[in-house]
């Protein structure tokens, strides 16, 4: 039971960029190139640790979020938007002190903890884009890795808190992208994507 949740955790985060990626390609979603850079460097991060500290069908839900995020920085760099605002330079010097930390301390738990840290710092513009232009981005992605990060959790099986506490951190960061877009006053197309 166990295997299975993490191999259907690991199947939504493989398919939750195909919306989001056919929207790029659409014009209608503008990722922040940002907090996909960001999020690219963290879950190849957030994966070997997992990996080192032995996670096995939990850690599929970062090796298929890590593919996708992978290939949305790819097409962000052409049709995203930002970079460098204020923002977005404040998210990636707190990705870089976080990346740091992690290694002067060397510590898979530290390491964990410091990803999370830059990774909200990663997602912090999208949260405030995604309420200041929900139709700029994709619901249904976020809807999937929120809910393959959840299962993710579930398929650790005991509670270890380093290989569960980055699914269940996704999973609360995909609940408030989505709850900023639910929110907007200026949301439109949002509502069809749900």
């Amino acid at each position: 039971m166990l295997q299975t949740l993490g191999i259907i955790a690991g199947i939504l985060a493989l398919i939750a960029p195909i919306p989001y990626i056919r929207d790029i390609i659409k014009g209608t979603t503008k990722p922040n190139r940002a907090t996909w850079f960001i999020w690219t460097a963290l879950l190849a991060i957030a994966l070997a640790g997992q990996l080192a500290s032995g996670g096995t069908y939990s850690t599929l839900l970062t090796a298929g979020d890590l593919l996708g995020t992978f290939i949305v920085l790819m097409l962000a760099v052409k049709f995203g938007v930002g970079g460098w605002q204020t923002i977005d330079k404040l998210a990636l010097a707190g990705a870089a002190l976080g990346l740091i930390l992690w290694r002067l301390f060397n510590s898979p738990a530290l390491a964990l903890a410091m990803i999370i840290l830059v990774d909200y710092s990663g997602g912090l513009p999208t949260i405030l884009k995604a309420h200041r232009d929900p139709d700029s981005e994709t619901i249904s992605s976020y809807w999937l890795v929120g809910i393959g990060s959840a299962l993710a959790v579930i398929s650790v099986g005991k509670l270890d808190i380093v290989l569960m506490v980055y699914p269940f951190f996704l999973a609360i960061l995909m609940g408030l992208i989505v709850g900023a877009m639910l929110t907007s006053p200026t949301r439109r197309r949002v509502v069809k994507h749900a």
